[in-house]
């Protein structure tokens, strides 16, 4: 598969019907890719408990392993919580590493909006039609010009922050469900280390994570019978 940072050509000459040709060329293998990369660890998990020795599955040991309804030693708690939080720095420290790479959507698009809105006015530019995104992004594209901060760490950083509220929102919906266990927290870190998601963020600096966010954050609202909030979410996503 070509890597988008390795192709001879911007996304400004992809547009209309070459747009469409390399889509329909490229996309199912794509698709493949990810559902395989996707299923890959969820099979190695079931594969593991399936061939787990009957003698060693007790009660609290079956495939619902992490909801642990029995207490646990003291230590056991504080030891798997040090190990939670090492997760959780090591997710910020691996998008902080990736912000450095410049791909053509960064090159392209995303740095020459930064700018066009830095050079006219901030939020004054948007009297111009200047881009193709959903315009919640741009206003906080927008938002971000005013910090005194490098542009690419501005751009990378408002992705990566919308990281951080799709794993927010993965852990809230999981604790509707799994009250008193460790997997709303097991849940957060598969969202922050899932390479469809940093990769999408800190290394590209797009935003599918801002709607995805909003998204996950509508149907929390749903679970918790929250209508005005939910549809306020699934607005924003849109």
């Amino acid at each position: 598969m070509t890597r988008i940072d390795k192709l001879p050509y911007s996304n400004v000459q992809m547009q209309g019907a070459q747009r469409r040709q390399w889509l329909c060329q490229y996309s199912p293998q794509h698709l493949q890719y990810c559902t395989t990369l996707s299923l890959f660890p969820v099979k190695g998990i079931g594969t593991f408990f399936y061939r787990m020795p009957l003698k060693t599955q007790k009660p609290y040991m079956e495939v619902h392993m992490l909801a642990i309804k029995k207490p646990l030693a003291p230590a056991i708690h504080i030891s798997l919580r040090v190990v939670f939080v090492i997760l959780f720095i090591a997710a910020i420290v691996l998008r902080i590493w990736l912000f450095q790479i410049q791909t053509s959507d960064y090159t392209f698009f995303l740095s020459q909006w930064y700018d066009f809105i830095k050079n006219n006015g901030g939020f004054a530019a948007f009297k111009t039609n200047f881009s193709n995104y959903n315009v919640p992004y741009l206003y906080l594209l927008a938002l971000t010009t005013y910090l005194p901060i490098s542009k690419l760490i501005a751009i990378k950083t408002l992705s990566a922050l919308f990281d951080g509220l799709l794993a927010l929102f993965t852990y809230l919906i999981l604790k509707l469900r799994y009250k008193g266990s460790y997997i709303p927290v097991v849940g957060t870190l598969v969202v922050l280390f899932a390479p469809t998601i940093f990769i999408n963020s800190s290394a590209w600096g797009q935003a599918d994570a801002t709607y995805a966010a909003f998204c996950l954050g509508s149907l929390y609202f749903l679970l918790k019978d929250r209508p005005g909030w939910a549809c306020t979410f699934f607005a924003l996503a849109i």
